[in-house]
């Protein structure tokens, strides 16, 4: 099954350049996840979550989930970029460099605390990110963990200790062909049921229509 499509997802980017910087929805700069390097201080760090809500994972086995990531542009050689498995409930309106709600800062700027974030949980290397294709991120050990219950903050990815590198992936919010929105492709042994919170949502709506 695929998560991801049809706009079942959130991601905002936290901005050394633009610290106060919030999701607005609109422009290019929504329309793309860009990886940038600590040049001139103006380090840029998508974060993405595929979102789980509808769907009740209860009674079945993660075997394999794999995150894809289409490529539009890089300025990078050979720069590494790190995926990290974020460990708070971010809201998307509301995450700066320097909080992840209008209330709550991170535990250190920019999601870099303990607290914050886990250690990199994958890599992509120079060869896995190429313009015009499809960068994947193994993310089968974090989904499980998501869909047993644990914090859904989805990913970060970030390129550490380079300048003059960056790299941008088409967003959730991409508009002019929307097969290339982020999407997770996922193997499990069983199969997920929609949650009832969804079907109450669906049958809301429903009611409300007829």
């Amino acid at each position: 099954m695929k998560i991801g499509e049809n706009s079942n997802c959130d991601h905002t980017e936290v901005t050394e350049w633009r610290v106060i910087s919030k999701f607005s929805g609109t422009g290019w700069s929504n329309e793309a996840l860009t990886v940038r390097g600590n040049d001139y201080s103006d380090e840029q760090r998508p974060l993405l979550r595929f979102k789980l809500d509808k769907f009740d994972f209860s009674s079945v086995t993660v075997l394999d989930a794999k995150a894809y990531l289409y490529c539009s542009s890089d300025y990078q050689t050979s720069a590494t970029a790190y995926v990290m498995k974020v460990l708070r409930n971010w809201i998307q309106e509301e995450t700066t460099w320097y909080n992840f709600t209008d209330s709550t800062n991170w535990e250190v700027y920019g999601c870099e605390g303990d607290g914050d974030a886990s250690g990199s949980i994958y890599t992509l290397d120079s060869g896995d990110i190429t313009k015009d294709n499809w960068s994947i991120i193994d993310v089968t050990e974090e989904f499980q963990e998501w869909a047993d219950g644990e914090v859904n903050g989805g990913i970060l990815l970030k390129f550490a200790g380079i300048t003059g590198q960056y790299v941008t992936f088409r967003s959730p919010s991409y508009v002019d062909d929307e097969s290339l929105r982020p999407y997770v492709e996922v193997i499990c042994c069983g199969t997920p049921s929609f949650s009832s919170s969804s079907l109450s949502s669906s049958s809301s709506s429903s009611q409300s229509s007829a």
